[in-house]
């Protein structure tokens, strides 16, 4: 599939909750990823370092009934605990790299800490799909710096700027509904779009 769902952010503890991933929102504080909302404004970490907030531009997916094959738990000095997909990136030493390929010795970001190294990486037991789509292209889960994104997406920039460009254009309801949710969480709209990246990087 063009768009695997197993490169999305877990949102589920190893009891098997769904979307009891926490990230934290500007008007409501820290909340579940089940319960985060398009257009929300979470925390995430700015090019000089200092913490900001970014807008939800969509859940791309958000499937709380669905599981991966595989999911891995980072674990940080500070005590932090990142459950999410092997190809999923997380943000080491400001690049996107793929969970899969962190090790120990490896420095992410946390929220309360800035620089922590990775003390292991694990298997979890975990069900859910979600993946907040921000402005930025990142944000804080669990409190640790992630990318909205996973392989095989190259075009991060390009895949925000599209859907920020269909939010200058369409009303805020538009994003809120379920329906438009489902249309930018499905294979043929994710596909369709890494097709058009693919023969023209720089269409935009």
């Amino acid at each position: 599939a063009l768009y695997p769902i197993d490169r999305s952010v877990r949102c589920s503890d190893d009891a098997g909750r769904v979307g009891t991933a926490k990230v934290f929102t500007k008007t409501r504080g820290t909340v579940e990823m089940a319960d985060l909302r398009a257009m929300e404004e979470v925390s995430f970490l700015e090019h000089d370092g200092r913490l900001g907030f970014t807008k939800v531009l969509a859940m791309i997916p958000s499937r709380p009934n669905e599981s991966a094959d595989t999911y891995l738990a980072i674990h940080t000095e500070s005590g932090k605990r990142l459950v999410l997909t092997p190809t999923h990136y997380v943000m080491v030493d400001g690049k996107e790299k793929e969970a899969s390929t962190v090790v120990p010795g490896d420095v992410v970001h946390t929220v309360d800490r800035g620089s922590d190294g990775v003390l292991q990486v694990t298997a979890a037991n975990a069900t859910g799909l979600f993946s907040p789509i921000t402005l930025a292209g990142t944000l804080f889960v669990d409190g640790v710096h992630v990318s909205s994104f996973g392989a095989p997406i190259k075009a991060t920039s390009n895949f925000v700027k599209v859907v920020n460009l269909a939010h200058s254009y369409l009303p805020t309801s538009v994003f809120q509904s379920t329906t438009t949710a489902s249309i930018l969480a499905s294979d043929i709209f994710i596909g369709g779009f890494l097709k058009i990246v693919s023969v023209a990087p720089n269409f935009i």
